[in-house]
């Protein structure tokens, strides 16, 4: 048997080194978890501001079909308060078209009315036709994960945005929330769950280490006395009676 082999200290060793692998690995699937709990709030999050933004697109457009508005004058004031839009710490929605035209952007005017197929985040993905090709199903949304700076910053970060058609006019309005934080909260929970193992495994050896120890030195003890037994010499002191493992 593959115990029968191991020296004492090996098996007093063991059963320490197969808690602190269970323990790495009940700590990185807990950290996952987190991870994956926390984009999926993102995404929830996200999603419901852009549908309660699209109810409000789909009202404008029945106004312009039922002629209580001019299809332009409809658009105007669509844009407009889909402009306004602010949620959580600085949140905002934008339209596009499937053309990849900017139909308005609140944080970058400057994009307005143009076309944005050549766009790209830091990793060369295409962002607008990611966009367009996220809503081409039955549903019309998707999301789309990429790239983009945050408002008042230039470093782009990772990002996560939900997209849905407004069939009518061929309008897309999106959003997105920024998930760096997300990775950074992983770290520092996945730090605290190292540090927790690192402190356990030492908890664990130093027991371990010294219950060895213990042992040991009974066994020695234990094989000296034994010596003299088998060499015919009686007149010995037995050690060790008073413990309990012996």
């Amino acid at each position: 048997m593959f115990l029968d082999k191991l020296k004492i200290s090996s098996k007093i060793w063991l059963p320490a080194i197969i808690f602190t692998i269970a323990l790495i690995a009940v700590a990185g699937i807990a950290a996952q978890n987190m991870k994956q709990t926390l984009l999926t709030d993102r995404q929830d999050k996200v999603r419901s501001v852009v549908e309660e933004a699209h109810s409000i697109l789909e009202g404008y457009v029945a106004k312009a079909k039922s002629g209580e508005l001019s299809t332009e004058d409809a658009q105007k004031q669509a844009r407009e308060i889909i402009k306004s839009i602010r949620y959580g710490r600085s949140e905002y929605l934008w339209i596009n078209d499937t053309k990849n035209i900017m139909i308005m952007h609140p944080i970058k005017p400057a994009l307005d009315g143009k076309t944005l197929d050549k766009l790209q985040d830091k990793n060369g993905k295409y962002l607008f036709s990611e966009f367009i090709k996220a809503v081409q199903n039955k549903d019309g949304v998707g999301f789309v994960d990429y790239y983009w700076p945050k408002p008042g910053f230039e470093e782009p970060v990772q990002k996560i945005s939900f997209v849905s058609l407004v069939k009518d006019w061929g309008w897309i309005v999106g959003s997105g929330l920024y998930t760096d934080d997300v990775d950074a909260a992983f770290w520092a929970q996945f730090k605290i769950f190292a540090v927790m193992v690192v402190v356990a495994l030492l908890v664990a050896g130093t027991i371990s280490f010294l219950v060895a120890q213990n042992l040991s030195k009974g066994l020695s003890r234990i094989s000296d006395k034994m010596s003299h037994i088998a060499e015919s010499k009686l007149d010995i002191e037995v050690d060790g009676q008073h413990r309990g493992d012996e």
